[in-house]
């Protein structure tokens, strides 16, 4: 038997009757008090700010910058906290990681800092005491390189031209220019640093920093001076670290420019020479037998000290222990010596050993006591006893020797080889590895203390792919010391000094202060100083001796390692210091977990005893949205001042049709545009009034959809840019997942995100503009609204629940995409695209109440109170708040507005700052969060799209159409909510009225309407005059289609999500069943 039950969404004061039926009692109990307080003079309430046009992105930073700035609006605990306190009040400290002094921000720079910020901010907003330290790092080799060669342009004079002093001067010059550039940057992008308490990491208070951590690492023995193979640059004339080194894969012979040398450098090649085996004492031996090595190297043959085979390739078995001579020097004689470090598959199995120009070989030559030879100087030339190569930039020297070894016979054959050549990022000269005497320190303790701390959870390391990576690295590096001193001049020069008698009595060379050559060296923070200390440790008079201090400076990454204790005032014991070390969390990219978060890790346990941030939070490299890194050459750099623009541009906007003179002087104009928005409910009739009220949509559906902003070409001339200011920025930045190696970032997003703060302006000025046009000013207050409330309105509660609840958990856990995500949809979705709607008609009524003419068919009893409009007025100004709130830390520059532009609320006054508002509590929205309510409004939204859907697709444009649902769905049929809910859907839909019929579909009027499925247990039939029936069968071929590739999908990548699964099955077999009947009505 079925059941049928009519209920009618015609768009008149009938619909308001029936949307307020569940709470006209409550509001009838308390109509007076409510009535009165919207009616109130309103004249004592503070002006709020214009809100004419569209939201004005580009000025909002300028606006609201200084002021926060200015007034410590960031740190708001601060002034309360008392310093010893624990538990909840423990402070809140971020240290940014300080950008390079070699230009302006780059993308990696602006995410990293947007997160710092995010968290900054939500922990302010907590009332936590919150302490974030800029700074700027001096980067010692990519600073001079820039620099020198700027110096080249401008004034044609390299570093040594211009000597040691007159360079220092300009690279301070310099920095003060990179430094205001960079920090002005950082504002730009709206990021809330406590600007007074920025650090250089080469000012006086670093410098003494970094020379106290130098002298106890020294003197407990860390630090030493040995020969060993390092990374050395000689464009640079300078050891430089591991990072600076790229590698360059070679697929077979090419030639590319290199500094230092005149012509092109061919790579990609591998040379057979044939090395002369000495005559050995056995009567079978023979001058003429030979032993054809492969290498890609022949330039550096005369600093080969052995020939190297596998101990078990029998090809060589019988030669090892014999020698050879060297093919360019033919006097000197070399063994051959049998390695497993050999790899028998490359070339002929037998290399050369070059201790004194490969990590590897020197490796060898130590474990088999063999000699290094240097024959490189600092400049990159040879230096060896073959007069055609004396002087000669070494790679060039490589057809020097291929054409001597041709001469002699003995160059064998040259085939292509793929290969990988080391390459200086600086320079872009090849790296050579040089045994040379550095200053290395021991991290053998350090790493494994490091290893553990991660290991024992005491340091989390986030995401937690990155845990094995930091103890596989901790475990496999402990054994190779870090070299920390560099051949530049721009640095911390090394606080070490050579101590040599002036009396000529020689210094004991066996002291544990003396290197292998017997020098011996004082670490102090001055010549006197360490005077005075190697008289003392040496027994002797300061007079007869004299210090002379290393010219090498430190490796910026050790500065830099200092950073989180030393940016407080280390090593002296502040109450500062104390208060705020350890710092809370590091937030970084992953391509410097080793360079940088390890050494700040293992120098802050070794010097504080304590780790220095008890949280790494990585975030992958920044590529564009194929996944492809970002570069000059590629075009695809994103620059991200270019997005966020000059503050003082104005944007330029679109042209529209109605302009806004037009848009307040003709209210029948207004009209006629909002009638024809797909998204605007049907009326017969718009009045005067009602476009007063909702005029404020119709600029803001033309805005949506267009970038209101300029384009600019990005300064890598790379693709053109919209610019879409600072919030539009970090939203895109934030809306990808940061857990993962790469950042896909792209304009996609960005434009996407450039439409929302537009978005919220509107809905805002909606708002305000409702709220006068019903003399509902001020607001009430959440708390003081009835308990019974629509059902609209209890479902917005909900989501804003919802959001609250999401954004805490995602804030927690460094998730922010899934903040965004989060917001967006409630924003958008919820709150506007139905909950708005929804209001509309109800402020409408309110706001013409007073003025329908006589005889118009609306009785006093159809008449809405004006407390509903109250109501759901303010219940839409809670659900913004609220969100505001949430988004802040992400948005600042558009939230701080808006919060100032929302509706004043009854017995409540705003805050200077939104940053100074409490940031939402889950548990306190806990009570809102209704999942019943939820699903039943979901399935009738699900009606809405499926009307909009037939509409669309069969051209249909009507708006006094009527429908039928046929229905097993409780939450479609529910007595609480199907009234109510069937008028909203019926509104949204833009259609006449919806019925609904409990139980299977009828095939009454089959033939007359247009057909499709609702979740798994509904049909609606959308009853039109006539039907093509060939065309309505396409779109249910097009319907099946699209859920049997849902269904597809979610069978091979979502197996666990079984509800999922169950109702794309069902509704797949109701789409089928449709098509089936359409197919037997169209043979009858």
């Amino acid at each position: 038997m079925i059941v049928k039950k009519h209920y009618h969404a015609v768009h008149s004061s009938s619909y308001h009757a029936v949307h307020s039926s569940s709470c006209y009692a409550v509001h009838s109990r308390i109509g007076c008090a409510v009535h009165s307080s919207s009616c109130i003079n309103n004249s004592h309430l503070p002006e709020l700010p214009p809100m004419d046009g569209p939201c004005p992105v580009l000025s909002l930073q300028k606006k609201w910058y200084p002021t926060w700035e200015s007034n410590h609006y960031f740190f708001r605990g601060k002034t309360g906290q008392q310093e010893g306190q624990s538990g909840k009040d423990e402070p809140f400290v971020v240290m940014l990681p300080p950008p390079n002094i070699t230009g302006s921000l780059h993308l990696g720079h602006a995410l990293t800092a947007t997160l710092q910020d995010i968290l900054v901010r939500w922990q302010g907003m907590q009332g936590r005491d919150v302490l974030w330290v800029p700074g700027c790092d001096h980067a010692g080799i990519a600073t001079q390189v820039l620099l020198e060669q700027h110096l080249l342009q401008t004034r044609g004079k390299n570093r040594h031209q211009l000597g040691q002093n007159e360079f220092l001067k300009e690279a301070w010059n310099w920095k003060e220019s990179k430094e205001r550039r960079i920090y002005d940057q950082l504002r730009k992008l709206g990021v809330a640093l406590d600007w007074d308490q920025a650090v250089f990491t080469m000012s006086e208070s670093m410098s003494r920093s970094v020379a106290e951590a130098f002298i106890r690492l020294y003197e407990k023995g860390l630090i030493y001076r040995k020969s060993r193979p390092v990374n050395y640059c000689p464009a640079l004339q300078s050891v430089i670290s591991d990072i600076e080194v790229d590698h360059w894969k070679v697929h077979g012979p090419t030639e590319v420019m290199v500094p230092g040398h005149d012509s092109p450098v061919m790579f990609g090649q591998m040379l057979d020479v044939a090395y002369p085996l000495e005559p050995s004492a056995g009567p079978s031996s023979s001058s003429s037998d030979y032993i054809v090595v492969s290498t890609t190297r022949p330039e550096t043959i005369p600093a080969d000290t052995a020939i190297m085979v596998h101990p078990q390739d029998n090809r060589y078995a019988h030669l090892v222990g014999r020698r050879v001579s060297n093919p360019c020097l033919p006097g000197h004689s070399l063994p051959i010596i049998a390695d497993t470090t050999v790899d028998v598959s490359l070339g002929t199995g037998a290399v050369k050993v070059t201790p004194g120009l490969s990590a590897t070989d020197y490796e060898v030559g130590q474990r088999h006591g063999l000699p290094v030879l240097d024959i490189m100087l600092p400049d990159g030339t040879l230096n060896c006893s073959l007069p055609a190569l004396q002087g000669m930039p070494r790679l060039a020297a490589r057809s020097v020797v291929t054409a001597h070894l041709q001469e002699r016979g003995l160059l064998r054959g040259v085939r292509p080889h793929e290969q990988t050549v080391p390459r200086c990022s600086r320079t872009g000269d090849v790296i050579e590895t040089l045994v040379q005497k550095q200053w290395f320190v021991r991290i053998r303790d350090m790493a494994d203390r490091s290893r553990e701390a991660v290991e024992s959870g005491e340091l989390q390391v986030h995401p937690p792919s990155k845990r094995h990576v930091w103890t596989a690295f901790m475990r496999q590096t402990h054994d190779k010391d870090w070299c920390i001193s560099r051949q530049i001049w721009w640095g911390h020069r090394v606080p070490v000094y050579r101590i040599s008698p002036t009396d000529g009595v020689p210094l004991p060379s066996t002291l544990d202060d003396a290197d292998e050559d017997g020098d011996v060296w004082v670490a102090a923070t001055s010549a006197p100083e360490a005077l005075q200390k190697a008289a003392l440790k040496l027994r002797r008079r300061e007079e007869s001796l004299r210090a002379d201090q290393d010219p090498d400076v430190l490796d910026t990454w050790f500065s830099s390692a200092l950073f989180p204790f030393a940016a407080l005032g280390w090593p002296e014991c502040s109450t500062r210091l104390r208060r705020y070390y350890p710092t809370s969390v590091l937030v970084t990219g992953q391509d410097i977990l080793f360079f940088w978060v390890a050494r700040m890790v293992m120098l802050g346990t070794e010097l504080t005893g304590r780790l220095p941030f008890k949280t790494v939070q990585l975030h992958g490299l920044v590529c564009d949205s194929s996944g492809a890194k970002m570069s000059k050459s590629k075009g695809n750099v994103i620059d991200p001042m270019a997005l966020i623009g000059d503050q003082s541009d104005t944007p330029v906007l679109p042209r529209v049709s109605l302009s806004p003179s037009a848009e307040l002087n003709s209210p029948s104009c207004f009209a006629k545009q909002f009638q024809s928005s797909s998204h605007i409910p049907a009326s017969s009739s718009v009045s005067e009034n009602d476009a007063k009220v909702l005029k404020l949509e119709a600029a803001s559906t033309q805005h949506e959809e267009t970038v209101l902003l300029t384009s600019h070409k990005s300064a890598s001339d790379g693709p053109q840019l919209p610019v879409v200011g600072p919030d539009a920025l970090r939203m895109s930045l934030m809306s990808t997942s940061l857990s993962s190696d790469y950042v896909e970032f792209g304009l996609r997003e960005v434009e996407m995100f450039s439409k929302l703060p537009n978005k919220m302006w509107q809905s805002v000025r909606f708002l305000r503009h409702s709220c006068n046009s019903t003399q509902c000013c001020p607001l009430q207050p959440l708390q003081q609204l009835p308990v019974e409330m629509s059902v609209l309105e209890r479902w917005a509660l909900h989501h804003t629940g919802l959001l609250v609840g999401a954004c805490s958990a995602a804030l927690h856990s460094c998730d922010i995409a899934a903040l965004t995500r989060t917001f967006a949809y409630v924003w958008r979705s919820v709150l506007c695209d139905v909950f708005l709607e929804a209001v509309k008609p109800i402020v409408a009524e309110s706001a013409g109440a007073e003025d329908l003419p006589s005889g118009s068919g609306n009785s006093g009893t159809e008449r809405l109170p004006i407390s509903h409009a109250m109501r759901s007025l303010s219940v839409m100004h809670e659900c913004m708040l609220t969100a505001l709130l949430c988004i802040a830390p992400v948005m600042p520059h558009v939230a701080e507005e808006l919060y100032h532009c929302l509706p004043h609320v009854a017995a409540s006054e705003k805050k200077e700052s939104i940053f100074l508002e409490e940031y939402p509590i889950p548990h306190q929205w806990s009570s809102w969060v209704n999942e019943t309510l939820a699903i039943q409004v979901d399935v009738w939204l699900e009606v809405v799209t499926a009307v909009r859907s037939l509409k669309a697709s069969h051209g249909v444009s009507r708006k006094d159409l009527e429908a039928t649902l046929y229905s097993s769905c409780p939450h479609l049929t529910a007595p609480s909510t199907s009234i109510q809910l069937s008028l909203i859907a019926s509104q949204l839909a833009q259609i006449n009225r919806i019925e609904i019929v409990i139980g299977d579909d009828s095939e009454v009027g089959f033939a007359s309407s247009l057909l499709s499925p609702v979740g798994e247990s509904s049909v609606l039939h959308l009853h039109v005059p006539e039907v093509d029936a060939s065309h309505q069968k396409t779109c249910l071929e097009k319907r099946l289609r699209k859920l049997a590739k849902q269904l597809s999908l979610a069978l091979k990548y979502e197996r666990t999500n079984l509800d999922k699964i169950e109702k794309l099955t069902k509704e797949l077999k109701q789409a089928e069943r449709i098509k089936e009947r359409l197919e037997y009505h169209a043979q009858r």
